[in-house]
């Protein structure tokens, strides 16, 4: 079961109930939601395999590292040269609940490595309707639209045409998804 997305490491403030720019501390979790929803699916035993880019840095080490301890297939991850790991900071209130606070680079985090997916080197022939023994089975999602990937100059329709054959079997989830007891 392939799993794409954008993911990164989530920095969860350590004090509760204070805005970003007060926040004192901040600990490291691997995270987004298509990556707690891979690890958790090869934990029930099944074969995921995980479809992102991560930086060339020390987060995607730690990253990596967690995924393949849990067990998720990650040789269709995608290691551009130059760019950061997404990166995304998360603010809790007084009773502890979660907030999205913003990315560690400015914008919208284009410049992440997750943005620069080339559709050129992925799995194709693994990522297939049928393929796995998956034919006919429809796991829902958007396909490859969730991922912010910049196709090559002239080939925009290339990317839309992966999406559409592979659909049917991408393992998504909702980002508003806790699956942290999973890990």
């Amino acid at each position: 079961i392939p799993s794409c997305a954008s993911t990164g490491t989530d920095l969860i403030a350590d004090q509760k109930g204070l805005p970003r720019e007060k926040v004192k501390s901040w600990t490291p979790y691997a995270g987004g939601a298509p990556c707690n929803v891979a690890t958790a699916a090869a934990r029930l035993g099944l074969d995921v395999t995980f479809v992102t880019a991560l930086g060339d840095d020390e987060w995607a080490k730690k990253l990596l590292d967690v995924c393949r301890e849990r067990g998720v297939q990650l040789h269709a991850v995608q290691r551009p040269k130059g760019r950061r790991t997404r990166d995304v900071y998360v603010v809790r209130d007084v009773t502890g609940d979660r907030e999205f606070a913003g990315f560690g680079l400015p914008g919208t985090g284009q410049e992440y490595a997750d943005a620069f997916i080339d559709p050129e080197a992925l799995p194709l022939e693994e990522l297939q309707v049928g393929s796995g023994g998956w034919e006919g089975e429809t796991l829902g999602g958007a396909g490859f639209r969730s991922l912010p990937m910049q196709l090559p100059k002239g080939r925009p329709l290339r990317g839309i045409s992966v999406s559409r054959d592979v659909v049917r079997l991408l393992l998504l989830s909702s980002p508003g998804l806790s699956l942290a007891p999973c890990w």
